[in-house]
């Protein structure tokens, strides 16, 4: 808004408005023609979904288009216009690993022994950011699944995330302790659950984002492991800790 007062408070000349333009983003770039999902190895990644998947494809189908569609642009820009200093100065992710090397090898030694990774269809690259969803598998039973996204919606990803740990399964779960973590990325949440009978599975989840990405570690362990809320606490933390030191 151009100013149209002097400082006594009577009407002065009025000047030109001078828009604010944001920092320079390669997220705000426009998008490129191709907005093919591929994977890490530049190959399509087909759509393929199984009767058992039901529950994720729900659970992703708005996370593609946010992330690799770049729904969010218009928000960063006006953020980026009302604080352009605090934006300048925040690290903005433009690359991600593929998706077996976001956790070090000797951290799912002690997490997931000899687990396997599993890629998923659902990663890929796109014009609005990065998308990785990997899982390991021990052969005791335990796993370990990371949902990363890059991209400018980063802040309504962790809103969505957090609300969907705490709610999501709601009659199949229950919770058991949450709450906000500090020293892990810009700002962290813990939600521990346990199964409802007759399931008998307990689950750490720390959901974290850090300027641009988002990030959500999920620890899964029976009932019966011995394994104490804490163990399981610091196993997805010292995972967050390796995703976060992976992004550049």
């Amino acid at each position: 808004m151009s100013n149209d007062r002097t400082d006594s408070g009577q009407d002065g000349p009025s000047s030109p408005a001078r828009p604010l333009q944001p920092p320079a983003s390669s997220w705000s770039d426009p998008a490129p023609p191709d907005t093919t999902l591929r994977g890490p190895g530049g190959a399509a990644r087909p759509w393929l979904v199984g009767g058992g998947a039901l529950v994720v494809v729900v659970a992703v189908c708005g996370v593609l288009v946010g992330v690799l569609g770049g729904d969010d642009q218009g928000a960063a820009k006006s953020a980026a216009t009302q604080n352009p200093a605090q934006v300048a100065k925040e690290k903005t992710f433009k690359t991600a690993p593929e998706e077996c090397q976001l956790v070090k090898p000797d951290t799912l030694a002690r997490i997931v022994p000899a687990g396997r990774c599993t890629p998923t269809p659902f990663s890929g690259e796109g014009p609005g950011g990065f998308l990785r969803m990997p899982s390991w598998e021990s052969d005791s039973g335990s796993t370990l699944d990371v949902n990363l996204r890059i991209g400018s919606a980063a802040k309504s990803h962790y809103d969505m995330d957090k609300e969907s740990a705490l709610t999501g399964l709601k009659d199949m779960q229950t919770i058991t302790g949450s709450r906000a973590v500090d020293g892990i990325g810009g700002t962290a949440y813990l939600i521990h659950a346990v199964d409802k009978e007759p399931f008998s599975l307990r689950n750490a989840t720390l959901v974290v984002k850090e300027s641009n990405a988002t990030f959500t570690i999920k620890y899964t362990y029976g009932a019966d492991s011995g394994l104490s809320e804490q163990q399981a606490e610091q196993y997805v933390t010292d995972a967050a800790r390796d995703v976060l030191g992976s992004l550049t």
